[in-house]
């Protein structure tokens, strides 16, 4: 016999459509819950993106900084929760200049990797194979710009100079959501019409149909921190680092230009 786990209500259940009903009849207290409380990592026990590397290099990043992924849309995680595409973009504004880079959700001297004048927040829009993981589709990628000689966490410092296997982790303060069932239940049908319109789009799919439900995050606000964890509620969540085979590209084709305009007689 399946035995369904409900983590918002902390309740086993014999029948997913009985669970379903059950959320549903406790949305409010179970919304207000997630309102009232920072979601903070949770590791995953199921099915989630593997990464192909432990850390990624990629185009197109400034030579100097580091890039921690804090969170990536698209993907559900271990809190049965989906970031839909545009859930950063007003909070990123707005709390410009004020988020710590630090570990494990500690906002102390000991964690602090770099203070908030030195980490710039952005979205960058990219596909989840750029990223180094074996999934098709495409993410807003929540990230942190962060100066190398910014670091005041020496053990962050010594994993990220050696490009060990982290993941990453936001300090998330819930917004607007919605909850999205699979069911025939009438009951259930504004729910069912929530769960079609998004479950095409998440790329660890197989999980959120195995478990027939999520919450969709249409909007959320960044708390005081992003942080470096060993296992986060995403996994889809690495360290990006410069190409430095670019850079060096970059540099000698730079050279050869020059050696073409000195030839040419156009510079000196």
């Amino acid at each position: 016999m399946n035995i369904f786990k409900c983590i918002e209500l902390d309740t086993e259940f014999k029948h997913n459509t009985e669970m379903l009903l059950a959320i549903k009849e406790n949305i409010e207290s179970i919304i207000t819950d997630k309102r009232t409380n920072k979601t903070k990592s949770m590791p995953m026990n199921g099915l989630f993106l593997r990464s192909s590397t432990a850390s990624k290099t990629i185009k197109g990043l400034d030579t100097g900084f580091v890039y921690p992924v804090i969170n990536t849309t698209n993907y559900m995680d271990s809190h049965n929760d989906v970031h839909i595409d545009g859930i950063w973009d007003k909070s990123v504004l707005e709390k410009a200049g004020t988020v710590h880079y630090t570990t494990d959700h500690e906002v102390k001297i000991s964690n602090i990797i770099a203070y908030p004048q030195d980490v710039e927040m952005m979205i960058k829009e990219t596909s989840f194979k750029e990223l180094g993981y074996n999934a098709d589709g495409n993410t807003q990628a929540l990230m942190f710009k962060v100066n190398s000689d910014s670091f005041l966490n020496t053990y962050a410092k010594n994993i990220i100079e050696r490009k060990l296997p982290i993941q990453h982790s936001v300090s998330m303060v819930y917004g607007e959501m919605l909850l999205c069932a699979k069911s025939d239940d009438k009951e259930l049908k504004e729910e069912n019409d929530n769960y079609n319109q998004y479950i095409s789009k998440i790329s660890n799919k197989e999980y959120a149909e195995s478990k027939g439900f999520f919450w969709a995050q249409t909007e959320a606000n960044i708390g005081n921190e992003g942080s470096m964890v060993a296992l986060g509620s995403n996994s889809v969540t690495p360290m990006l680092y410069e190409n430095k085979n670019e850079n060096e590209e970059n540099l000698i084709r730079q050279k050869e230009e020059r050696k073409v305009k000195i030839l040419r007689g156009l510079i000196k």
